[in-house]
């Protein structure tokens, strides 16, 4: 488990750095969007945002319902297994977004990154927090569908991977703005 506690940390400090450096690109580029049916750079941050104000609070919730001590795997279940496939860097499937996660119409570039740099802080208090716990010892329904349930580990996992997977969303972007 602590490898996987490594990987979650290495990977929030990758994305924090990355959009660091991009959220100093110009307000055209970042507010652009490639298709007319397509998020711009700052719609992406702000629909991670917004993933993160739903999950942040029942993480931490279901952090400080979990045991003390550590545990040695993480195995999630085969639903919780499938989600987190599917909102992964590796699934180049497009997914709906649903309304609770959809970014606002109008947004500001500054405000919008900032907040997502603030959750980061909130994530990587988390995952060091999950160093002296048994994270699969308490679980919590999704905000998506409160029938879908996660323990803390798989929550966890699903957040890093949906930001890993969004990252390579936003290069794609710029990459498409630039080639345009």
């Amino acid at each position: 488990m602590q490898e996987m506690i490594e990987k979650w940390s290495a990977a929030l400090e990758k994305v924090e750095h990355q959009l660091r450096e991009l959220s100093e690109l110009p307000e055209s580029v970042l507010v652009a969007r490639p298709e007319p049916k397509a998020w711009s750079v700052v719609e992406i941050v702000e629909h991670l945002n917004k993933t993160s104000d739903a999950y942040i609070p029942l993480i931490r919730a279901g952090l400080d319902k979990c045991l003390s001590g550590t545990e040695n795997e993480y195995n999630p279940g085969f639903i919780q297994k499938w989600f987190i496939q599917f909102v992964s860097p590796e699934n180049t499937i497009k997914l709906p977004t649903i309304k609770l996660f959809s970014p606002a119409k109008k947004l500001d570039v500054n405000a919008t990154f900032a907040l997502f740099f603030e959750r980061q802080q909130m994530f990587k208090h988390i995952v060091r927090d999950c160093k002296n716990k048994r994270i699969n010892s308490s679980r919590f329904g999704s905000p998506a569908s409160p029938l879908l349930r996660f323990t803390v580990a798989e929550a966890m996992d699903l957040q890093v991977n949906h930001e890993l997977r969004h990252l390579g969303q936003i290069m794609r972007t710029i990459d498409s703005l630039e080639h345009s």
